[in-house]
């Protein structure tokens, strides 16, 4: 990969998410209602959706630009504080007057997941907002786009649309992570990758009932991409 290359943007946009861990310790039961109470001895957070896949991709050296939308809240705020630590850019986050979504999970002393909660916030960009990416998307020198949809309100179908029409205009990769089972909102994209729940949904669509590579293959064709996988073809 030439120096050039590098200096290209990677644009990550998508639902952004918080996971929260509550670490602790099971030594009794609650004679309330006989479930394990779990003492509190450490929190940490991370980042989550597509911040997670930012901050994998910057780690491999990408110059990585992240877009979405984050509530004005304290855990908007641990948020900002993760991509500062893992040098990400804060300056394309659009904070809304709403709660950042934020999945907690419980563990135990034996590294078991006890149980997780989810506050989740469904919204959407404005039409300002909107018109602000794609004004960007149009001023700079960027290689790939990676939409991370959790429908989770981030990723619309005109939206989605919108980012792969520019790619295919431009020569620009558009390669999506998919959640919803919508044909024509992911049509285009250079690359269309989801995990097997996610796949055969598409494929539902078609009248398929299993994942093989002659159906993948039709799959590819009515989406109109360069390739589908999930993790078996990965």
């Amino acid at each position: 990969m030439g120096t050039g290359e590098l200096q290209m943007k990677t644009i990550v946009i998508g639902d952004l998410m918080l996971d929260k861990y509550v670490f602790g310790i099971v030594e009794r039961v609650s004679p309330e209602s006989g479930c394990p109470i779990l003492k509190q001895t450490t929190c940490e957070y991370q980042l989550g959706g597509a911040a997670n896949v930012a901050k994998q991709l910057k780690r491999l050296g990408a110059n990585v630009i992240l877009f979405g939308i984050i509530g004005n809240d304290e855990n908007g705020k641990m948020f900002k504080k993760l991509l500062k630590q893992e040098g990400l850019e804060v300056d394309f986050l659009s904070t809304y007057n709403t709660d950042t979504t934020c999945k907690t999970r419980f563990v135990n002393d034996l590294h078991q997941q006890m149980f997780r909660t989810d506050r989740e916030t469904f919204v959407s960009y404005s039409d300002e907002d909107r018109h602000k990416i794609m004004n960007y998307l149009t001023r700079n020198q960027i290689c790939n786009i990676v939409i991370s949809d959790y429908n989770k309100g981030v990723i619309t179908t005109q939206m989605c649309q919108d980012i792969i029409r520019y790619g295919q205009r431009n020569g620009i990769n558009v390669i999506i992570d998919i959640k919803e089972n919508d044909l024509k909102k992911y049509k285009g994209a250079t690359i269309v990758k989801g995990n097997k729940k996610e796949i055969h949904k598409l494929l539902d669509k078609l009248s398929q009932i299993w994942i093989s590579d002659s159906s993948l293959q039709k799959l590819r064709s009515v989406l109109n991409t360069v390739t589908t996988q999930h993790p078996l073809w990965a």
